[in-house]
């Protein structure tokens, strides 16, 4: 499995578009970029190979590559970021893509769209591949039915409530044999049903979902996620994975861990 990452040579706290991003709580760059290794060294330790992308200073948060856009059989749809702090994002994950002979589609200006952030393959008893997105923060159910056009494939629309799981992939986590984690207090109500419905859930406590448990990286039946998520490990343990854990404490600060780190480029 290829897997998109970019150096965090460039990262840190520069401004506040979340409710993680706290100026004052200033990032150990040499911390950070110790975790960053880390993490690529787990991946690679389990099958995934690495591209690795360098960013540009003022773009501090270009290293959440899973925000750079959705892939699906060869083509990415690029995001259209929600903040200006991040759009000039774009160009560089353009650039990127075409570098290793990815096709990009742009979306209209007007749609809001933040990738695989909010756009999350997976299979459940109940349905086939599907991309499961999440809306009420940073995209919306309009650029998610564009995106449903363009790839011809079934989604399924997801919203969500608490500002501190902006992203979907904060808090939902498609696994294999229909499972998911989950952190069932960033949905609504019909969403949290229609995930149960579709899915076996592994539903972590709230105290670990704020540890980042659900924005793991599975690898066949190798699940990566933040340490400090014990409970997690075990639902992830008692469901046949092999867990792995990287801390992620700098990349918090910002809003992000694992997952958010990685965008799977599958074969």
């Amino acid at each position: 499995m290829q897997i998109l990452m970019c150096n965090p040579q460039h990262y840190g706290v520069y401004y506040s578009i979340n409710p993680w991003m706290c100026l004052e709580n200033a990032t150990d760059s040499n911390l950070a970029m110790s975790q960053w290794l880390g993490l690529a060294q787990i991946i690679s330790s389990v099958g995934g190979n690495i591209i690795e992308m360098s960013g540009e200073p003022g773009l501090p948060d270009i290293v959440f590559t899973a925000n750079a856009g959705t892939y699906h059989e060869g083509k990415v749809v690029l995001s259209n970021f929600a903040h200006k702090e991040r759009q000039a994002e774009k160009p560089l994950y353009d650039k990127q893509f075409k570098k290793i002979g990815i096709e990009t589609i742009h979306l209209p200006d007007s749609l809001r769209y933040e990738g695989a952030g909010d756009a999350l393959w997976g299979h459940g008893p109940a349905t086939g591949k599907t991309l499961w997105c999440g809306h009420g923060f940073r995209s919306t159910k309009e650029s998610h039915d564009e995106v449903r056009r363009l790839f011809k494939v079934d989604t399924c629309n997801l919203k969500l409530v608490d500002p501190h799981f902006y992203h979907l992939d904060t808090c939902f986590c498609p696994l294999l044999d229909d499972h998911a984690l989950i952190y069932c207090g960033a949905f609504d109500r019909l969403s949290y049903e229609t995930l149960k419905w579709c899915f076996y859930l592994l539903e972590v406590p709230a105290n670990e979902a704020r540890q980042f448990a659900c924005n793991a990286v599975r690898i066949d039946r190798n699940v990566i996620i933040p340490d400090g998520c014990p409970e997690t490990r075990k639902l992830l343990e008692g469901a046949g994975y092999t867990v792995f854990e990287c801390p992620m404490t700098e990349f918090i600060k910002s809003g992000g861990a694992c997952k958010c780190l990685s965008l799977a480029l599958q074969p």
